[in-house]
């Protein structure tokens, strides 16, 4: 057996893979230093709730077991003796892989633990074979002992470098995921302001007379307003609603208005008239002119009426406007 080809094949990969040791290096640091800090971040939150959910449980199983003793029921004893040892040694398990965090994710991404470590495995197999290159024309047990400390140092070197290659497969798969699931959210996100969009809204536009309206006790004010869509492209059975205290009346001059009161136990202004009038099947973007008699009461005084508008996809807040009520002269 020729030594010397094998101390010069060891020496050579040990060269070659301390190359290599420094190129992975540079490219976990370059490409993954972000997502190496986000994915160390991400875990030991996940960590410390896995933890903080184990204690909780702990908590009670303790609680239960306290009573269980107190009230001398055997069996059940030993059933939560039994879970409350499985807890603890979960808990136990919690705080090693948390501790173990920095270790696994941290370390093969530093000098120490990327270049140092693996890097000096191959830089004393080079060592130890080039010394057993040099002796390679004397076989003695010495070469055989440089031989052996350099495939030693080579085996070490290839266990550091394999700690490194799968913290960086492990981040890699880690930071996809959390690529992929920032993109559904995203897309989630996009979709919702798209329908956010295209979900129709109503507004109410008072002609005239404009609020706060002035009228005479017991007379009728014919009110004037506009209903468009200040949002979405068409509204599906808008309809508009008027409430007034008690005492006003609305006088409707067409059978398309429904004319009602507000129940007693209503939680949105009890008692007071209604009147209701739907626009139709579907409503375009275009404005709608209306027309409402309302008759005021006999008392003078500032009253507030509302309306409320609707479709389908939309329900609108009631909207109070005032009309003041002076006496007749």
């Amino acid at each position: 057996m020729d030594w010397g080809i094998i101390a010069q094949a060891t020496f050579f990969v040990a060269v070659g893979l301390l190359a290599i040791v420094i190129a992975v290096y540079v490219f976990s640091t370059s490409l993954l230093g972000l997502a190496v800090e986000r994915t160390t971040r991400e875990l030991r939150e996940r960590q410390e709730a896995q933890k903080k959910s184990t204690n909780h449980q702990l908590e009670g199983v303790r609680k239960s077991l306290d009573q269980a003793q107190q009230e001398k029921i055997g069996q059940e004893v030993q059933t939560l003796r039994k879970l409350l040892a499985e807890l603890e040694g979960k808990l136990r398990k919690d705080e090693k892989d948390l501790a173990d965090i920095p270790k696994k994710y941290t370390l093969p991404f530093t000098v120490r633990g990327g270049v140092l470590f693996p890097g000096l495995g191959f830089l004393l197999a080079a060592i130890f074979s080039g010394v057993a290159w040099s002796l390679a024309n004397n076989i003695t047990p010495v070469l055989h002992v440089f031989l052996v400390l350099a495939v030693a140092s080579i085996i070490y070197g290839l266990y550091r470098l394999h700690i490194s290659l799968r913290a960086i497969e492990e981040i890699s798969i880690t930071s996809e995921e959390a690529a992929l699931k920032r993109t559904v959210e995203a897309f989630k996100t996009a979709q919702k302001e798209v329908e956010e969009e295209r979900k129709p809204r109503l507004a109410l536009s008072f002609f005239d007379p404009i609020p706060p309206i002035q009228t005479k006790s017991s007379e009728s004010v014919r009110i004037s307003f506009a209903i468009k869509l200040s949002k979405g492209q068409i509204a599906e059975r808008a309809t508009v609603v008027f409430l007034a205290p008690p005492g006003f009346d609305f006088i409707t001059e067409n059978n398309k208005w429904e004319k009602g009161r507000q129940p007693k136990w209503s939680t949105a202004y009890p008692e007071y008239a209604r009147a209701e009038l739907e626009l139709g099947p579907t409503m375009p973007a275009t404005s709608y002119s209306l027309l409402l008699t309302i008759k005021a009461p006999s008392s003078p005084g500032s009253f507030k009426l509302a309306y409320r508008l609707q479709c389908q996809g939309f329900v609108g807040h009631f909207e109070e406007f005032e009309i003041r009520v002076t006496p007749e002269e």
